[in-house]
């Protein structure tokens, strides 16, 4: 029994540092967020969207007037962006009650947010993967990638890190809730639902979770008893977050008045010159996830990139990747549909997972 407790105690122990050492990877994004190349300084501001989401944003003035914009569009003056998220407007309010003008304490929470995130996708991987080495690896790649600059570095990317880490716990807690066996699955699911709510209202794309929930069952379990078998065990298990989902859109359909923006970006632009963005802009994603040798605070593709209305090698590359990865997606997918064994540590569960999530939270913009 001592040596048990040892090991337990070392064990521990080991993982302490472990959320330290991620913790401290984070918070390396602060210091060097704002250096300003020509003198060399840190330089702590509101820069651009944070001047139409912070700044001028009256509604995060109190925070009584921040729990009215639950009923209003964000911001409260741009109803013309058709953005709903109201909780990221929110904690603004809370940091302008702390901070006031001041931008320092702002990106303080930005950053302790940012160490949050890692610390959740770590909980994730280690639910996933035996071992702690594997986990571990995971999250410190997740924690240093220099592509989450924008996210950590520009306030207006607030929703980006609420809705990513909302999302992380509810998919932490929805796979505690559906492993066999699991005590209190019924409290966990519901849980897990409220963050997946919280995710919705601090950014659009958090909806998408309930479907990468969905397959991220499919590629922990597998559907050895049928596809129909696995789709009513799927809808059992995301009864609740539909129904979040499902609120959450008369919300924004009644605040909105519509679901998505007065005009789209890409509004009156021809099909051939969409497929053709969309494979360059795809091609820069990936850039900027296998070699970020060079980044913005604020990645806008119409200034990088443009909308090119004729085919280079960016845009097939692009589409060459895009039919690559979702050729790989459907082919494990498809298997594990069939009946092959799947776990969540093996290619087809990582290729269902991984790659499902990561085309599914990216086609809204898509």
């Amino acid at each position: 029994m001592a040596a048990a407790s040892a090991a337990t105690g070392r064990s521990g122990r080991a993982r302490a540092a472990a959320a330290a050492a991620l913790v401290l990877c984070a918070f390396v994004h602060f210091p060097f967020a704002r250096i300003d190349p020509r003198d060399g300084r840190a330089h702590f501001d509101f820069v651009y969207d944070d001047a139409d989401f912070v700044t001028t944003n009256a509604s995060i003035r109190s925070i009584p007037r921040a729990l009215e914009a639950f009923a209003q569009p964000f911001p409260p003056d741009q109803p013309e962006r058709g953005l709903y998220r109201p909780l990221t407007n929110l904690s603004y309010a809370i940091d302008w009650a702390a901070f006031g003008e001041s931008a320092r304490g702002w990106h303080v929470v930005q950053t302790v947010l940012y160490a949050a995130v890692v610390l959740l996708a770590w909980a994730l991987a280690r639910a996933w993967f035996p071992g702690e080495l594997a986990p571990f690896a995971a999250a410190l790649v997740f924690a240093a990638h220099p592509v989450h600059a924008e996210a950590v570095d520009s306030l207006a990317a607030r929703s980006e890190l609420l809705a990513l880490g909302f999302a992380l716990a509810s998919w932490r807690l929805f796979d505690a809730s559906t492993r066999p066996g699991a005590p209190r699955a019924r409290a966990l699911g519901a849980l897990s639902a409220l963050a997946y709510g919280a995710a919705c209202l601090s950014k659009e794309t958090g909806a998408l979770l309930a479907a990468v929930l969905v397959l991220a069952l499919l590629a922990r379990d597998g559907a050895a008893g049928g596809a129909a078998r696995f789709a009513r065990r799927a809808f059992d298990a995301v009864s609740l977050h539909v129904a979040v989902l499902l609120l959450y859109l008369a919300a924004r359909l009644h605040v909105l008045g519509g679901l998505g923006p007065a005009a789209p970006v890409l509004a009156g632009i021809d099909l051939h010159t969409r497929i053709v963005t969309i494979g360059a802009v795809f091609a820069e994603y990936a850039r900027l996830l296998l070699a970020p040798t060079t980044l913005q605070l604020d990645f806008y593709y119409q200034q990088t990139i443009g909308v090119p209305d004729a085919w280079s090698l960016r845009a097939a590359a692009g589409w060459a990747a895009i039919a690559l990865g979702l050729g790989t997606f459907g082919l494990a997918a498809t298997r594990a549909l069939r009946g092959a064994p799947t776990a969540l540590d093996t290619p087809r569960g990582a290729a269902i997972a991984g790659l499902g999530a990561f085309f599914v939270f990216l086609a809204p913009v898509s």
